[in-house]
């Protein structure tokens, strides 16, 4: 009698109706597959996994040489600014590691002096030369202290900017002239590099700005031909375009003192052909005038016919010194070795002939035509 088995329930909901039926061994090789399926994907997966962590180690090595690349170059800034740094001192702080008791004595001294003077000169009268000044390049002028209180003066020649050069200052304008002050020394204790940067962009903008300015120190001819001479070796080394300077400026109309310093000094005549100077006498001058003006209009390269003397002259010497700058400025970039030093020196001082920079400022200008400020 056959064993009756115990009847078995299922459960309809977990029932698949689309499933085939299989025996024994398909169903076997089904799980078989099932896990080789299996194990493939997570092969698969491992893999993915294992290019992602490469990718990721090889961004981590890129990011890794990036920051080392840009460490290295921030050395390299470092490194230059260190340079710089050990070049330049900062503004104020004296040339000499030690200045001594002497240097600081004297100083005091000076800056006592500065001081009483130009309180003295800004409200009672004058120690010096209230008209000593020259135009050294167009619309800058060099002075002496004293120039820079004579209002009258200061408005006739259409100032409206003031360099002074001092170690103590105080204004004697504040309100109607735009002032830069330098404090500096005039001795082998002060370094005038660190202002050169301020001076030349202070410098530049007023000639921008179609304004004119005014240099001045205590005599006009150490500390303020120094700040100059670092602007002109600004404009030689291509940092200002001399074709931005207004040479036609009808300010200079009046500027009869001027025009007379230069020409009572020497004029240009023709003999045979050939010119030769002759020096005037003041006390003629008046009765000489025409005649002078006649003999210089002949000379084309010198001076152009007169019409109103005044405004011809002064417009003449600017356009003259922009080219005698370009004539610089070409031979710089012939040779940028080239020492010129002595031929802005002789610049300048064919139009303010007291120029002379103190040695030590000497170097520190000559210093300018190999290191760019």
């Amino acid at each position: 009698m056959e064993e009756t088995k115990p009847l078995e329930f299922l459960d309809a909901d977990n029932i698949d109706f689309n499933a085939e039926l299989l025996d024994g061994d398909e169903s076997n090789n089904e799980l078989e597959d099932i896990n080789t399926t299996e194990a493939e994907e997570a092969d698969e997966a491992e893999a993915a996994e294992d290019a992602e962590d490469a990718e990721e180690a090889e961004d981590a090595e890129e990011a890794e040489d990036a920051d080392e690349a840009e460490d290295d170059a921030q050395n390299e800034i470092q490194e230059l600014e260190e340079k710089k740094n050990n070049y330049a001192i900062e503004p104020n702080e004296m040339a000499l590691d030690e200045p001594g008791f002497f240097y600081n004595l004297l100083h005091i001294l000076d800056d006592i002096y500065v001081y009483g003077r130009t309180v003295i000169e800004n409200n009672y009268f004058n120690l010096s030369n209230n008209v000593d000044f020259n135009l050294v390049y167009p619309n800058i002028y060099i002075g002496n202290y004293s120039t820079s209180t004579n209002l009258e003066l200061l408005q006739e020649l259409g100032i409206t900017h003031i360099i002074t050069v001092l170690p103590t200052f105080n204004p004697p304008f504040p309100d109607k002239f735009a002032y830069l002050h330098i404090q500096a020394y005039d001795d082998d204790t002060q370094n005038l590099e660190p202002f050169f940067q301020q001076t030349n962009k202070f410098i530049s903008d007023v000639l921008i700005q179609q304004g004119k300015l005014l240099i001045h120190c205590m005599v006009g001819r150490s500390r303020s031909v120094s700040i100059f001479m670092a602007f002109l070796i600004h404009v030689i080394q291509g940092y200002f375009n001399q074709s931005l300077v207004d040479t036609t400026s009808i300010n200079d109309v009046s500027n009869e003192i001027e025009y007379n310093k230069f020409i009572g000094k020497r004029t240009r005549v023709i003999a045979d052909g050939t010119a030769s100077v002759r020096f005037v006498n003041e006390s003629n001058h008046n009765k000489q005038d025409k005649k002078d003006n006649e003999e210089i209009s002949k000379l084309e390269y010198l001076q152009p016919e007169f019409g109103n003397k005044f405004r011809k002259f002064i417009n003449y010497k600017k356009d003259l010194m922009l080219r005698e700058i370009e004539k610089l400025i070409e031979k710089y970039k012939d040779n940028k070795k080239v020492d010129l030093y002595l031929d802005i020196l002789g610049y300048v001082k064919k139009y303010r002939a007291i120029a002379c920079p103190n040695v030590y400022f000497e170097k520190q200008i000559r210093m300018l035509l190999t290191y760019k400020v």
